[in-house]
């Protein structure tokens, strides 16, 4: 089971999300909570681990999971818009038998 250690709801935490930070224990995540679904993509900016990153649309139905490397620039986004994400170690969704239709 994750253990959310960041709840992050406003646009300026949505922004710095895990820059700068030190990596995640073995069951900890970071949830993004957005006020209107969106379509923007994920990147790894100034994160010096790799991580997952899991889309939520707004019925807490898990869209896609992405993998992002330490540093990693270029965007990742689902298919359709997302309300909710979550962030953690990577691999931890596929370890967790975790996919595409799971609820939060």
């Amino acid at each position: 089971m994750l253990n959310i250690v960041q709840h992050l709801t406003t646009p300026k935490e949505h922004q710095k999300g895990l820059m700068f930070q030190k990596p995640l224990m073995a069951n900890d995540a970071v949830l993004f909570e957005f006020a209107e679904e969106s379509s923007s993509g994920f990147y790894n900016k100034n994160v010096s681990f790799p991580i997952d990153v899991a889309f939520f649309d707004k019925n807490k139905y898990l869209i896609n999971i992405e993998q992002l490397d330490a540093y990693q620039m270029l965007d990742v986004r689902p298919a359709r818009p997302y309300k909710y994400v979550i962030e953690t170690r990577k691999g931890w969704f596929s370890e967790n038998n975790i996919q595409e239709g799971h609820s939060m």
